[in-house]
């Protein structure tokens, strides 16, 4: 939700307030001309630069800066998420939080991996050397932001990514977030139909009436979603989210297929079957919603 400039703390005298903290503490040397970080103190596998033998203040020094500003801000809890060539700088400002700040379990670190992209069946070739990439504008241009988000959440921090631009842009049960969207538009013009057929006041129905195999599997599945979002909460996986949408559209899309839901013969079931599909459609709603991800009423 902010942005926060690199500059400042530059400016502001931040770096260089860390770099006097660090030396007060006998943990910074001076070799080849350099001011060094005796990291290695602190668990590191080696110590690390903390100004240049040409003046420059390096990434590490600003970076435990701007983590000590964060905690003057008051924050409780920083959740950082970093590629997995900055595993080891991850480390290191983490024990510098905890040893030379004392404020432990604060730090919490998600190391994600890299992203290979699929196009015409072809993996297109990346290579930073070469500045040769694809840039996450283009991505989202091309598949648009739900696709992007929906692809990107459903991988868990440590597994590498395999975008594949042709399944996101597929209007298919392939696709795994327009089989989401689809399921929760579908139920939408289920809701807008009763609306108009003779099955009224579903709020009065009789509940006891879901008996059915599917339509137990739905509701024992509507009812993990709220432990889900605490665990999510305490243990940062958020990939859990689309494949639990996934999961609950799927079960609804089988639900569907055997239960009737409108059934003009049989309406004091159908309005049973009407709250349980809008209690999907909120579900499958809010999930997209904790995820970044539109819940289309059409498609």
């Amino acid at each position: 939700n902010n942005w926060f400039s690199e500059k400042s703390l530059h400016d502001s005298g931040a770096v260089d307030e860390i770099i006097k903290l660090l030396k007060e503490k006998n943990l910074a040397f001076e070799k080849d001309s350099a001011l060094w970080f005796k990291s290695t103190e602190l668990g590191d596998d080696k110590d690390r630069v903390l100004i240049k033998s040409n003046g420059k203040k390096t990434y590490i020094a600003t970076d435990l800066a701007y983590h000590r500003d964060k905690l003057e801000r008051g924050f409780d809890k920083i959740i950082n998420v970093q590629g997995a060539d900055h595993y080891k700088e991850a480390e290191t400002v983490r024990d510098f939080v905890e040893k030379v700040l004392g404020k432990k379990n604060i730090i919490h670190s998600i190391i994600t991996q890299w992203v290979k992209v699929k196009k015409n069946g072809q993996e297109v070739k990346m290579s930073k050397r070469n500045g040769v990439y694809y840039a996450l504008d283009d991505l989202i241009d091309e598949v648009g932001r739900d696709a992007t988000r929906f692809i990107f959440t459903s991988y868990a921090p440590g597994s590498h990514i395999n975008f594949d631009i042709d399944l996101a842009k597929e209007h298919s049960e392939k696709n795994p977030v327009y089989y989401v969207q689809y399921a929760h538009a579908r139920i939408c013009s289920i809701l807008t139909k009763a609306k108009s057929s003779t099955i009224k006041n579903p709020d009065s129905a009789d509940l006891s009436l879901l008996n059915h195999p599917k339509e137990m599997i739905l509701m024992r599945e509507l009812n993990k979603f709220p432990e889900l979002v605490e665990e999510i909460s305490e243990n940062f996986e958020a990939h859990t989210l689309p494949h639990y949408a996934i999961g609950l559209a799927d079960k609804f899309h089988s639900f569907y297929d055997q239960c009737q839901v409108l059934d003009e013969k049989a309406p004091e079931l159908s309005r049973a079957r009407l709250i349980l599909a809008n209690a999907v459609r909120i579900v499958l709603s809010e999930t997209l919603r904790l995820i970044g991800v539109q819940a289309p009423e059409k498609m």
